[in-house]
C-alpha cells in the first residue's frame, strides 16, 4: 500500500487559523488496503483531524483490494470528521471496489464523487 497526501485549495485563508479549513486534503490510496496497513492510515489522518482538518477525500483510482478492515476504517475516520463538523468523501472509485462498497451499503454512508470540482462543490455547499 501505497499513498501521497496533496492540497486541493478550496477557498481563501483569511487567518492563520483557517488554514486547515482552506484545503481539501487528498488522500491517494493505491495498492491493497488491508489490516497490515490500516493502522498506520487511521493514526495518520486521525491525527490531521484532531490538528483540525475537515475536509477528507480518498482518492482510490489505483486501490486494487479492501479487505474488512479497510472498510470499518473508512467508517471510522468519517465518524471523527464529521464529529468536528467535518466529512469525508470518495473520489475516483473503480468498478471493482465500488462493487464491494455497494455490497456493504457504503455509498449510504460516503458520497462518491467523479472529479475534484464536485468534491470541492461538496465541502462548499456544506461550508465546511
Amino acid at each position: 500500500m501505497i499513498y501521497q497526501v496533496e492540497m486541493i485549495r478550496s477557498a481563501t485563508a483569511l487567518s492563520k487559523d483557517d488554514l486547515n479549513t482552506s484545503f481539501v486534503y487528498k488522500i491517494r490510496l493505491s495498492g491493497n488496503f488491508v489490516m497490515e496497513i490500516s493502522d498506520e492510515i487511521s493514526l495518520f489522518v486521525n491525527t490531521l483531524i484532531n490538528g483540525g482538518m475537515k475536509k477528507v477525500v480518498f482518492d482510490l483510482t489505483d486501490l486494487k483490494y479492501i479487505d474488512s478492515t479497510g472498510i470499518g476504517i473508512f467508517i471510522s475516520l468519517t465518524k471523527a470528521v464529521r464529529a468536528k463538523g467535518g466529512d469525508l468523501v470518495f473520489l475516483n472509485v473503480n468498478q471493482k471496489i465500488l462493487e464491494v462498497f455497494h455490497l456493504v451499503k457504503l455509498n449510504d454512508f460516503i458520497p462518491f464523487f467523479r472529479g475534484e470540482k464536485q468534491v470541492v462543490d461538496h465541502f462548499f455547499a456544506l461550508k465546511v
